[in-house]
């Protein structure tokens, strides 16, 4: 296979460092985690030394056959003995886009996220875009999203509902929605990774193909709980 350089980019965002967490249904509980681009992650109850704060996120679940896609190059990079997504077996971990993701949430902000959310026209769309890396080393490796312009407003919405920050990489204007395909990816493994993850995009859900996201949900890190906030999951 080969290797597209103009396909697969580094972008070095000088983005904060929330660490998540999640649970996979409203009371189930979730594991530990952290993301250094505020993407709420797990990592099976794992310390993680620059772990710092457990976060609040709103996020999109992907409908089934996106979400079948991604979790194939998910498995692909695990195959390869490389780092991947799929290392993480919390039964919550599942390909998503995070909308939002903030430190806390008062109840008056929780009630506007919900109102934000309740009774928006689901599905949203999306195209997908390039494989491409986040951070400066070790980096985390990524499918970006070009969102129409339903997902846009729905994520200005939400963002307003959390009263977030311009500086803050959920601030509509900075946001850049993605899904995770691994993370903490190592110099000697970086040109792999990207390979593969690129030749996969492009055979399988390639760039300027359709994509939706069903379902919106929210995660409690202090609570380490999750509940659907609108739409409906799709079964695993």
């Amino acid at each position: 296979m080969s290797f597209h350089p103009c396909f697969c980019s580094i972008v070095a965002l000088p983005w904060p460092a929330p660490p998540p967490c999640r649970g996979v249904d409203h009371g189930r509980v979730g594991a530990q985690g952290d993301d250094e681009f505020g993407d709420p992650v797990h990592h099976c109850g794992r310390h993680d030394t620059y772990a710092s704060s457990v976060v609040q996120s709103v996020e999109l679940l992907l409908e089934p056959e996106a979400e079948r896609g991604m979790v194939r190059v998910w498995e692909a990079l695990l195959e390869a003995g490389l780092p991947s997504q799929a290392r993480n077996t919390a039964p919550s971990n599942r390909p998503h886009v995070t909308l939002v993701a903030v430190p806390r949430l008062t109840a008056d902000a929780e009630s506007a996220v919900a109102a934000a959310v309740r009774g928006r026209r689901l599905p949203v769309d999306a195209t997908w875009g390039a494989v491409t890396f986040f951070g400066r080393g070790p980096w985390v490796l990524v499918r970006v999203l070009d969102p129409g312009d339903g997902m846009r407003a729905l994520q200005a919405a939400v963002a307003a509902a959390c009263d977030v920050p311009g500086d803050s990489t959920s601030a509509p204007e900075r946001w850049r929605p993605h899904v995770t395909l691994a993370r903490r990816v190592g110099p000697a493994d970086r040109d792999r990774v990207a390979e593969l993850a690129t030749d996969i995009a492009r055979s399988d859900l390639h760039t300027g193909m359709p994509v939706v996201a069903a379902a919106v949900r929210r995660w409690d890190g202090s609570r380490r709980v999750e509940w659907t906030l609108e739409g409906q999951q799709s079964i695993r």
